[in-house]
């Protein structure tokens, strides 16, 4: 049976954990820089932007899995997911954000007059190849705290 002391001591877990809050309350941060305002909006459900969690999340989890277990069917698995992940975000869903400005363009063109009709899409979606090195160097750096100090 697994307790809430194998829960609170795992140190996998509380890597991820500390991983996916720390890339939010920088992405927060970074974002009420660049926007001059704080956003608690960001905190919790923002996607886009520095860093980017998704690899920061993935870089972590794949670094403790080898730290943890060594060059294990588990690692090779979360290796994977990983490079899937990193390459939607910095792929996928950077297009799809470029996608959305143009539209937002389009938009702004046509219902120029008629502004209740424009429906602003989400243009921060993806990340740029900075934004995910920033949060692969975040999820290393955690990955290393938590499995070798606590």
């Amino acid at each position: 049976m697994v307790t809430f002391a194998d829960i609170a001591t795992n140190r996998l877990l509380i890597g991820v954990l500390l991983t996916i809050i720390t890339a939010q309350i920088i992405k927060a941060i970074t974002n009420s820089i660049k926007g001059k305002k704080f956003s608690f909006d960001v905190l919790f459900y923002g996607i886009g932007g520095m860093p980017s969690s998704h690899a920061a999340v993935v870089t972590c989890l794949t670094v403790s899995i080898l730290l943890l277990e060594g060059m294990s069917y588990l690692f090779v698995a979360s290796v994977v997911f990983s490079l899937i992940i990193i390459r939607d975000a910095v792929g996928v869903r950077w297009a799809t954000g470029e996608q959305a400005k143009v539209i937002n363009e389009l938009q702004a063109d046509i219902w120029k007059k008629e502004k209740s009709k424009i429906v602003k899409l989400k243009e921060s979606i993806g990340h740029t190849p900075a934004e995910v090195m920033a949060g692969i160097t975040l999820g290393l750096i955690i990955s290393l705290v938590t499995i070798f100090l606590l």
